[in-house]
């Protein structure tokens, strides 16, 4: 079980988040970062948001989200509006997250982001996306197997990211590449901390 945060300070200096639960030590200290994998083909794309804890260096992935679409669209059936434009301003409110990253061809990647950069709700957000450096799934899965393996990476086993993960062309499977790649090699670090530069005399 996941356990989901119910407040979310951001401290814009250390570029993390404090996060309050309802049970457990609180409030925790993260990273907080998304992944997306845009929709291709056919398929519903998928968006993850996660946060790196400071302490434990474990990943905590809050929430997944499938989409076809950024507008929102209102699905009679289900009873409910679906669309990504709904999921990065939730997950700015509910994590103080506006930045996420993404591994995908560059003109898949603009046809989407465009929409973001331009959306009226989004903007004051500030929305933004790093490219994930990683070329090889054999090595983002590895990365991933190892953690899964030290028990340092958590997700809900309910969720949409659980049923996909075990197919290696799922854009689930894609996202978690891409989230575990983001936060190995664009690690987090504390500038606050950094040593005062010393002066020499000749």
């Amino acid at each position: 079980m996941i356990l989901k945060p119910i407040s979310a300070k951001p401290d814009l200096k250390r570029d993390t988040v404090h996060l309050s639960f309802d049970i457990g030590p609180s409030p925790v200290e993260m990273h907080m970062r998304g992944a997306i994998a845009w929709p291709e083909g056919g398929i519903p794309g998928i968006a993850l948001v996660a946060g790196f804890d400071i302490k434990t260096e474990h990943i905590w992935i809050f929430d997944d989200y499938l989409f076809i679409t950024f507008e929102p669209l209102f699905i009679k059936n289900r009873n409910k509006e679906v669309g990504l434009q709904l999921f990065l301003r939730d997950i700015w409110v509910k994590y103080g997250c506006n930045t996420l990253f993404y591994a995908a061809q560059p003109e898949i990647h603009q046809l989407y982001s465009r929409q973001v950069y331009r959306d009226e709700i989004l903007r004051p957000i500030g929305i933004s996306f790093i490219k994930a450096p990683y070329t090889d799934d054999k090595i983002a899965d590895d990365n991933i197997k190892a953690r899964v393996a030290l028990k340092t990476i958590h997700w809900s086993a309910q969720s949409d990211l659980e049923q996909q993960r075990a197919d290696e062309n799922s854009r689930g499977r894609h996202a978690l590449r891409t989230l575990v790649a983001g936060f190995e090699y664009l690690p987090w670090h504390d500038w606050t901390k950094e040593e005062k530069i010393k002066e020499y005399y000749l």
